[in-house]
């Protein structure tokens, strides 16, 4: 049973070369994480738990300003991000106008982008549970943009 879903979802993948996009994958919000906890009850957890290191502080900022569609965090120099809620890794590269991003599809179906980063501790498509440490900022700036059903969200609930 097991194996023939693997088979299923690699098929999948092959067949359609829109799914190999990530921008494809967080634009139609396919939705890993709900996938994911799907698959830890019915055939528990696959993840490593010795590759992730956790932090329970929350993110300690100077400032916070409005930044494009989400909000730009002054922060120490090269300061430590750890991930406000659990989810999937979707998104790593490159976004213009935030540098380095990460993008999670959190549990509760919100993507919260992550930029400005560098030293980077997961990768894309990896489950990470609430406070791993994601990376680290390149200087004091953290960009953030809080997205769910193509809307932008407040600060508040997350920080």
């Amino acid at each position: 049973m097991f194996i023939c879903i693997i088979l299923f979802f690699i098929l999948t993948i092959v067949i359609d070369d829109n799914l190999i996009s990530s921008n494809t994958i967080v634009s139609n919000h396919l939705d890993f994480s709900y996938i994911r906890s799907k698959t830890n009850m019915i055939l528990g957890s696959f993840i490593n738990k010795d590759n992730l290191y956790v932090s329970s502080e929350k993110i300690i900022y100077k400032d916070i300003s409005p930044y494009y569609d989400g909000y730009r965090l002054i922060v120490d120099k090269n300061y430590i991000i750890k991930s406000l809620r659990s989810g999937v890794v979707v998104f790593i590269g490159n976004k213009e106008n935030y540098g380095l991003t990460i993008i999670i599809n959190c549990d509760d179906g919100t993507n919260i982008s992550y930029s400005n980063l560098e030293n980077i501790n997961v990768n894309l498509y990896d489950y990470i549970n609430k406070d791993t440490i994601i990376g680290s900022t390149v200087n004091n700036e953290l960009y953030l943009v809080f997205e769910k059903n193509k809307e932008y969200l407040s600060y508040e609930e997350y920080l």
